[in-house]
């Protein structure tokens, strides 16, 4: 459950309550709501909090009422949902408070910034971030800039709906975001060419920035090389999308170190150029369209649902995988408008391969990890990759084209359809993992890495 779901619940039994009692269902796979059971004791704690903090209270007017109707006939195999802000009422009114000291410490050097802090202080009382996201998406903000709050979905094993906290705080380099606004071109040129009808209108501009890591907590610390939020495909649609590249993370020679060891091992001579050629650019050009690409394509499914309560567990899986393909299906129309240097698209390529050697079999519940096996496989199955007779891995260029143009196409339709039986399907089909051919590439780069993990220390806390 990790404290977003009962101890030891099942999907199983979620869904039986729900198809029980389908007017829950909103409420239940909220992203930013508690799943309780409705035992007495449950409810009188929410009660309790209720009363002791009539700030939040004050903005969730019915929820005292209603838990109280429920308090009168407790039944522990009933269900119910409260919002993170009433669940952990006592850190996140601490962080509330924090904000606001925040924004006022700000407030002479960057008044747009200063907004933004408290808006998103009152999102997390409110459990609406429509005011934050809205801020935080048009504002136009001096060197700072801070991701604030639940967003990411990764960590709910059961259905993928569930956002998570987190907080990033960054600096922007001025110069290299200039650089980078220069080099986008034009969005709906590529939304255009997408294999998906209908196409939507994109917006000609979306804020984005190259940015250092100061400082990550909970659930964005780590590794993660950009952000693009927010997620909820109404705000998008109303406000934009942000797109912040860490360029302290991509750029780091250790992580590039390791990465290029787990390429030689599994790649084939005659195929490593394009990776050492342009080390950092591949991997910075495919991360930026990989944001971008969470920025196009379909937002919801073809009968109007959201995609993440449509597709379910597998709703990140797909997504990020689309967002993996339409980057490098990006720059093969970049590099046939002449927009990309054929080297920069060399670059890319190899990077889209590095992305999809995974070097040991993924869990259901590792979305990243499943989608690029799904990758890998179909590559495989096409002829843009290939075993060789040492065991390594051949790139055959003149496939990539439309070898990544056939997975997105089927990729946008499983989005359109949401249909998470035939999501199930299809990943069952292509994430095989077969002793001889995966588990002897992953040993080949388990033995070429010096680190399995990486323990991110900052030096801002004094680490």
């Amino acid at each position: 459950g990790k404290n977003v779901y009962p101890a030891g619940i099942t999907a199983a039994e979620v869904e039986s309550f729900l198809a029980a009692h389908p007017e829950e269902r909103a409420s239940i796979l909220d992203d930013r709501t508690v799943v309780r059971r409705a035992t007495a004791e449950a409810l009188a704690a929410d009660l309790d909090t209720l009363n002791r903090v009539p700030l939040i209270a004050g903005l969730h007017p019915f929820l005292a009422a209603r838990l109280a109707d429920l308090a009168e006939h407790p039944d522990p195999k009933r269900l119910y949902a409260v919002p993170q802000s009433v669940a952990w009422a006592r850190p996140l009114a601490t962080a509330y408070l924090a904000l606001l000291h925040a924004a006022d410490a700000v407030e002479a050097d960057d008044a747009e910034f200063a907004g933004y802090l408290r808006n998103r202080g009152r999102d997390l009382l409110s459990n609406d971030y429509e005011s934050g996201d809205a801020a935080w998406v048009t504002g136009r903000f001096g060197r700072l800039n801070a991701q604030i709050g639940t967003y990411e979905t990764y960590d709910d094993a059961l259905f993928g709906v569930k956002a998570f906290p987190g907080m990033s705080l960054l600096l922007r380099d001025e110069a290299a975001t200039a650089e980078l606004a220069k080099s986008l071109g034009s969005l709906q040129t590529i939304e255009d060419a997408l294999p998906y009808e209908p196409h939507k209108r994109v917006r000609s501009e979306i804020p984005i920035g190259v940015y250092e890591i100061i400082a990550d907590f909970g659930q964005a610390r780590g590794t993660n090389t950009a952000t693009n939020l927010p997620n909820d495909p109404l705000f998008s649609r109303r406000y934009g999308r942000i797109i912040l590249m860490r360029e302290n993370i991509m750029k780091n020679r250790d992580l590039f170190a390791n990465a290029l060891r787990r390429w030689e091992a599994a790649v084939a001579p005659a195929s490593r150029a394009g990776l050492s050629a342009d080390a950092g650019s591949g991997g910075f050009q495919r991360t930026l369209w990989h944001e971008i690409g969470h920025y196009l394509g379909p937002e919801v499914t073809r009968d109007g649902r959201g995609l993440d309560q449509a597709l379910q567990g597998w709703a990140d899986a797909v997504e990020e995988m689309k967002a993996d393909l339409v980057s490098l299906f990006a720059f093969e129309k970049l590099a046939a408008a002449q927009l990309a240097s054929p080297e920069r698209l060399a670059a890319v390529h190899a990077s889209g391969i590095l992305r999809v050697l995974n070097d040991n079999r993924p869990r259901r519940d590792q979305p990243y990890q499943l989608m690029q096996l799904v990758q890998f496989n179909w590559f495989l199955d096409k002829g843009l990759l290939t075993v060789d007779a040492s065991g390594q891995l051949a790139v055959h260029d003149e496939k990539y084209a439309a070898t990544v143009a056939g997975l997105l196409a089927a990729v946008l339709e499983l989005q359109l359809a949401g249909d998470p039986a035939a999501a199930e399907k299809f990943f069952a089909r292509w994430t095989d993992w077969k002793p001889e051919l995966h588990e002897a590439i992953g040993q080949r780069m388990r033995d070429a890495q010096t680190t399995r993990f990486n323990l991110v220390r900052y030096g801002a806390l004094g680490e």
